[in-house]
């Protein structure tokens, strides 16, 4: 039996798991190797990318399930926004020394190392 593909559908992010999988273990790594600081620093980059894929890929099927006369006029704004927030709060928590920039970036770095991971062991 095949799941329903209509819009109804439970959304599927296929590299959501190896984009978690792979930040769970960088923060794992950093915890042992580096501390809890660390750790924590890069737990938020992690998050943050794990975040940001999950709202990506929403906006994106929403741009695509609208009718194709008028696809991006609703969503762009609200992309352009998600952007701008995305930026501003990485600066603002950066540059008030919240994070560690470093481990806060190999955090992040998990997003697109666990999006090729993803792609290479797909079905």
């Amino acid at each position: 039996m095949t799941a329903p593909n209509g819009p109804d559908a439970p959304a599927r992010i296929p590299s959501l798991l190896p984009v978690l999988g792979v930040g769970f273990a960088s923060v794992v790594g950093a915890g042992i190797a580096f501390g809890a600081h660390v750790a924590l620093s890069t737990a938020a980059g992690a998050a943050l990318g794990v975040l940001d894929l999950w709202l990506l890929t929403r906006m994106v099927r929403a741009m695509v399930a609208i009718e194709p006369s008028r696809q991006g006029a609703r969503w762009a704004p609200l992309v352009l926004i998600k952007f701008l927030l995305l930026f501003t709060g990485v600066i603002l928590l950066l540059s008030r020394n919240v994070f560690l920039p470093l481990p806060f970036l190999a955090g992040l770095a998990a997003l697109p190392v666990g999006i090729v991971v993803g792609t290479l062991f797909r079905e």
